[in-house]
C-alpha cells in the first residue's frame, strides 16, 4: 500500500468502516504471515488482531513515512511483548529457536548444532537471533550482567560456527 493511501485511511479509519476493513483487508495476512515466520500462526494472529485494537487507540502526530515497515514494527513490538508476558524462557521447549525455517534440511542442520549448547546459550540464541533482542536487553531479562551475556554471546557463535562447519556437506 503506497504513503498517501495509507495515510488517508489511518487518518480515517476511526470514524469510516470502510477505512478500518481496508486498512484490515490489506494488512491482516501480511501481518500473520510475517510473525508466523518467528512463532506459530495462532500466535500470529493473536498479534495481528492485537495490532488492529491498538490501531484504534493510536494518535499520531504526523503522517508514516513508511506505511509496511511501521506496521511490522508495531507487529513485532508486539510479539515481543506478548512473549515477556505470556511465556517465561524456562517454558520454550527449544523447538522455537529453528523453526523459523521453512528447509527441513537447514532446519535438522540448526537444530543438531544447537545440541550441545546449555539452556542459557539457547536462549541467548533465540532471543538474540530470532526475537531480536538486543544483549541488553537479553541481560536484563534473565537477570545477568550485561558482560556475562556479551562473552556468552562471543564464545557461542564460535561454538555454532564450528559444529556448523562439522555438519555441513
Amino acid at each position: 500500500m503506497d504513503k498517501k493511501k495509507f495515510n488517508y485511511l489511518l487518518d480515517n479509519y476511526k470514524t469510516s468502516r470502510e477505512a478500518f476493513s481496508e486498512l484490515y483487508e490489506y494488512y491482516f495476512h501480511r501481518i500473520v504471515y510475517h510473525i508466523s515466520i518467528k512463532f506459530d500462526k495462532s500466535f500470529a494472529e493473536d498479534v495481528a488482531q492485537e495490532f488492529f485494537i491498538k490501531l484504534m487507540r493510536i494518535e499520531l502526530d504526523e503522517p508514516v513515512e513508511y506505511p509496511t515497515t511501521w506496521v511490522y514494527t508495531v507487529c513485532d513490538n508486539l510479539a515481543k511483548t506478548f512473549m515477556k508476558k505470556f511465556k517465561s524462557y524456562d517454558e520454550l521447549s527449544g523447538d522455537e529457536y529453528y523453526e523459523f525455517s521453512s528447509d527441513l534440511s537447514e532446519r535438522e542442520m540448526i537444530k543438531n548444532a544447537m545440541k550441545d549448547l546449555d539452556e542459557l546459550d539457547k536462549k541467548i540464541v533465540g532471543m538474540y537471533y530470532w526475537e531480536g533482542y538486543s544483549l541488553k536487553e537479553i541481560a536484563e531479562i534473565l537477570a545477568y550482567p550485561y558482560e556475562t551475556v556479551k562473552k556468552r554471546h562471543l564464545r557461542l557463535l564460535k561454538k555454532l560456527n564450528k559444529n556448523l562447519k562439522k555438519l555441513s556437506p
